[in-house]
């Protein structure tokens, strides 16, 4: 059963309705692999921009300390 009515009253021959399932196919398959890709990107990004803070945290707890003691004395 084709979804698309139109498009199978155009492509009476299987054959061609095959060859438009495949390259509906494959077009849907390159779209998931750019979105996975896409994924895994975004979380190595995640985790180098975590660091970037918790270095940064660790400095401003370091310096914030440097100044209550300073005023400790």
């Amino acid at each position: 059963m084709c979804l698309a009515t139109s498009l199978c009253q155009r492509l009476p021959n299987r054959v061609e309705t095959a060859v438009v399932v495949a390259l509906i196919s494959l077009v849907g398959g390159v779209l998931v692999a750019l979105i996975t890709k896409g994924r895994q990107e975004n979380k190595l990004d995640h985790g180098l921009v975590m660091r970037g803070i918790e270095r940064i945290e660790t400095k401003v707890d370091g310096h914030i300390n440097d100044h209550s003691r300073a005023g400790m004395k």
